[in-house]
């Protein structure tokens, strides 16, 4: 019994890894307001990853990882990953 004790009190990997957001405003205008805002949250935030695929927009994420543009491939590997998926 006290095996499992044990093994209830140690923390599982999904527990002990950091959440992880995916944004996305698409590819065909640029969305400055919803970057801005999610770049805001991950400073509030920084036990969670967060990923913002940008476009052709003019607000650059200071906090936030990001991306401009994303292969078929590395998006969905995003998507994949995400606990939390914001698109436009």
């Amino acid at each position: 019994m006290a095996g499992n004790a044990a093994a209830a009190a140690t923390p599982t990997p999904a527990a002990t890894r950091r959440p992880h957001v995916f944004v996305s405003v698409g590819s065909m205008l640029p969305f400055d307001r919803l970057v801005e805002a999610m770049d805001r949250w991950a400073a509030d935030n920084p036990q969670a990853s967060v990923h913002i695929q940008i476009g052709d927009g003019a607000y650059v994420p200071r906090v936030a990882a990001h991306s401009r543009v994303l292969s078929t491939e590395a998006y969905r590997a995003e998507v994949a990953a995400a606990d939390v998926f914001v698109a436009h």
